[in-house]
């Protein structure tokens, strides 16, 4: 009777674990050990009777019976699984994307625009940043210099459509979107597209856009300055908040002029001749100016300095 008892649980045991992967614990399948990538699409092969739990560095995760494709969004990624059955376990997969910087200046080549993508880059760059003087977007949050930078350089990488238009409320433009991705699933870095130091994040200030994301054009307004361009200014004396950022316009310049504590600040947009005019010089894109740093080139157009 007890033999017979014992081979009743026993056989339920068996039954159990084929039918909910339990075997799969007990005698692991071979998995893929080295994912595969194509571009910014990650392929990974993965035990049978497994679920996700968990992922990190990854967007649009879609579960196959044998493998987890996704695409990626930061240059280090994870997935945790659960294998279901009688000794069933998390398995945890990762990897890093080694990033290829041909020249070597800190961004990874697939998340810089060139030719014509820089171009339409431009467009949409300045464009976003000059309807900000005729009336501020509600998506746009960080209202100060570098606030208005990152707002432009975001919804200027972003598809867009009318549900775009709808979210941004600012008047229809016939610019061609950039073709090789749209924010925030830009290629290794995801929404983290700025950098700082040897990593990148979603925020950068005035300071770091100027130390770490840029680099120099000019130190004169020439031929060489395109729109889109950045002009980077310097005062010690103002201990809180010492750079500031403009965006050269192609005519001119538009920027924020940073919140105080008698006003929010506002957006101002000018013609350069009224410009090179109207301000002071410790204002002004000059050599004579020692606050004027110069004119500089966002690292992901990757488009000639010459």
């Amino acid at each position: 009777m007890k033999k017979a008892f014992g081979f009743v649980i026993a056989f339920g045991l068996c039954v159990w674990a084929l039918s909910a992967g339990g075997l799969s614990s007990l005698f692991p399948a071979k998995v893929q050990k080295t994912p595969t990538y194509i571009g910014d699409l990650l392929i990974v092969d993965i035990p049978p009777f497994s679920r996700v739990l968990s992922f990190e560095g990854l967007t649009d995760v879609k579960e196959l019976k044998d493998k987890v494709i996704a695409q990626l969004a930061l240059p280090k990624w994870s997935v945790v699984l659960f294998r279901n059955g009688l000794l069933g376990h998390r398995d945890v997969f990762g990897g890093q994307v080694a990033m290829t910087d041909s020249d070597h200046d800190g961004f990874p080549d697939e998340a810089e625009l060139w030719g014509d993508d820089a171009t339409r880059f431009r467009h949409w760059f300045v464009y976003i940043a000059m309807q900000q003087k005729v009336e501020p977007s509600p998506a746009w949050k960080d209202r100060d210099c570098a606030g208005l930078i990152r707002f432009a350089l975001q919804e200027a990488l972003r598809k867009h459509d009318a549900k775009w238009y709808e979210r941004v409320r600012i008047p229809p433009a016939a610019f061609p979107d950039i073709e090789a991705f749209h924010y925030p699933a830009v290629p290794t870095l995801g929404a983290q597209i700025y950098q700082l130091k040897e990593r990148f994040y979603s925020f950068a200030n005035a300071r770091n856009l100027y130390l770490y994301n840029v680099d120099k054009v000019s130190h004169s307004l020439g031929s060489e300055v395109k729109p889109g361009d950045l002009l980077f200014l310097y005062h010690p004396q103002d201990t809180a908040f010492p750079y500031h950022v403009m965006i050269y316009t192609g005519d001119g310049f538009v920027y924020h002029t940073g919140s105080s504590d008698v006003s929010e600040g506002e957006v101002r947009l000018w013609k350069t001749e009224e410009y090179m005019k109207a301000a002071p010089l410790t204002w002004l894109p000059v050599k004579e100016n020692p606050n004027f740093l110069g004119f500089f080139r966002l690292k992901i157009l990757n488009d000639d300095l010459s």
